[in-house]
C-alpha cells in the first residue's frame, strides 16, 4: 500500500516537474534566469521541507502527520493557484527561444527548424525523445552526468555518518545545514552573470578541482580530529560545510543553465527533466557506491575497527577525481562549443556526431 502511495505520489510530483522546467524555458530563458530561479527554488523546499520539519519535530512542535498534511494543503493551494490565475500565452513560435546564449547568428534556420513550429502531441513527444537520446552530444553529456559526482561522494553522506560517529547529532547537523542555507540562495545570485553567458558549464568545470580539494579536505578534518570535539572542531566543519554548499550551488546552478541551454522549448520540460533526472541518478548512484565501499572496505577484529573503509573510499574519490578531470573536462568543455543543431531532434536526425574531436 505504501509503495502504491509512493508511485502515485512522485508520479504527479513527476508532471509537475516537467511542466515548471517548460516554464522556465518558455519565461526565463531570454533573462538567462532559469538556473538561478530553479537552483534558489530547490534550496527553499529542502530547507522547509526536510531540515525545518526536523528541527521542529526535534523540539515537539509538529509531528509526521500534521507536516505532510500541511505540505498537502500547500501543495493544493498552490496548483489550483496557478491553474486558475495565471495566464498562459503562445509560446509555440520559435523566434522567441531560437539559441538565445549561443551569440552566434541563426543557424540555417530554414534547413534546421526548432520543434516548436508545430504543435507536439504526447507520443510524439516521446518519439522525440527517443530520437534526442541517439545524439552524439546527449550521449556524451549523459555519461559526464552519470560519472562526475564520484569524486565528492565521499564527503557528502558518509563524512555526516563519520561526524556522527564523533559525536555530532542529527539536531546538529541539522542546525548547520539550517546556517548553510543562505549561502545555497545566494550564490545562484551570485554566479547568474557567468552561467547566462555562451559557456554556462564552465563554471562547474572551473570549480571542479576547488571541491575536488575541498572533498578530501574533509577526510583530512576526520584524520586530524582531536580527541574531543570542542568549539574549534566544530567552527571548522561548520566552514567546511559553508563551503561546501557554495561551491555545490555554484556548480548545480551552471549544470542548470547548460540544460536549460540545449533543450529544446518545444519539449524543453520534457528534455529538462530527461537532463535532471541523468543527473540526479549519477549523484545517488555515487552516494551509494561510495557509502557501500566504505562499509567493504572496513576491517574489523571483534569491535575492534583495523582498518576504516572512510579513509581508503576517501583516496579512492580523490584519486577518481583527477583521473576524471583528466579525461572528461575538455569534452565537457567542447560540448558548449556544439552548435544548437547538434542537440536538437529536428537539427540532426542522423544522430551522427557533430563536430566531433574527442
Amino acid at each position: 500500500m505504501l509503495a502504491a502511495v509512493m508511485f502515485i505520489l512522485y508520479f504527479l510530483a513527476a508532471t509537475q516537474d516537467i511542466v515548471v522546467d517548460g516554464w522556465a524555458l518558455t519565461m526565463l530563458k531570454r533573462r538567462g534566469w532559469a538556473s538561478t530561479c530553479n537552483s534558489i527554488g530547490q534550496s527553499l523546499g529542502v530547507l522547509f521541507a526536510s531540515t525545518g520539519y526536523y528541527i521542529l519535530a526535534s523540539r515537539s512542535i509538529v509531528t509526521l502527520p500534521i507536516f505532510l498534511q500541511a505540505c498537502s494543503f500547500s501543495f493544493t493551494l498552490a496548483t489550483v493557484f496557478v491553474a486558475i490565475f495565471v495566464p498562459e500565452g503562445d509560446d509555440s513560435h520559435p523566434t522567441s527561444t531560437h539559441s538565445i546564449e549561443d551569440g552566434r547568428q541563426r543557424e540555417s534556420h530554414e534547413g534546421n527548424k526548432s520543434l516548436g513550429e508545430a504543435k507536439i502531441d504526447t507520443f510524439s513527444t516521446y518519439r522525440q525523445m527517443r530520437t534526442v537520446l541517439g545524439l552524439h552530444a546527449v550521449r556524451q553529456l549523459l555519461l559526464i552526468l552519470i560519472t562526475w559526482k564520484i569524486s565528492f561522494a565521499c564527503a557528502q553522506a558518509p563524512l555526516v555518518f563519520k561526524l556522527q560517529e564523533l559525536g555530532f547529532s542529527k539536531e546538529s547537523m541539522a542546525y548547520i545545514q539550517t546556517l548553510a542555507s543562505p549561502v545555497e540562495m545566494i550564490v545562484p545570485l551570485l554566479v547568474a552573470p557567468k552561467t547566462t553567458g555562451e559557456r554556462p558549464f564552465s563554471v562547474a568545470m572551473d570549480l571542479y578541482i576547488p571541491r575536488l580539494v575541498l572533498s578530501f579536505s574533509g577526510f583530512l578534518l576526520i584524520l586530524c580530529r582531536p580527541g574531543d570535539i570542542g568549539w574549534i572542531f566544530t567552527a571548522l566543519v561548520v566552514i567546511f560545510k559553508l563551503l561546501q554548499t557554495a561551491l555545490s550551488a555554484a556548480m548545480f546552478t551552471s549544470q542548470l543553465a547548460f540544460f536549460a541551454r540545449v533543450s529544446d522549448p518545444a519539449i524543453g520540460g520534457s528534455y529538462m527533466t530527461l537532463l535532471n533526472t541523468v543527473a540526479n541518478l549519477g549523484s545517488l548512484s555515487s552516494l551509494w557506491i561510495a557509502t557501500r565501499m566504505v562499509d567493504v572496505l572496513t576491517v574489523k577484529s571483534g569491535e575492534e575497527i583495523i582498518l576504516d573503509g572512510f579513509y581508503v573510499t576517501s583516496i579512492g574519490c580523490l584519486v577518481a577525481g583527477m583521473i576524471w578531470y583528466a579525461l572528461m573536462s575538455r569534452r565537457a568543455k567542447f560540448l558548449q562549443t556544439l552548435p544548437k543543431s547538434a542537440w536538437l531532434a529536428s537539427g540532426n536526425l542522423s544522430g551522427k556526431p557533430v563536430n566531433s574531436s574527442l
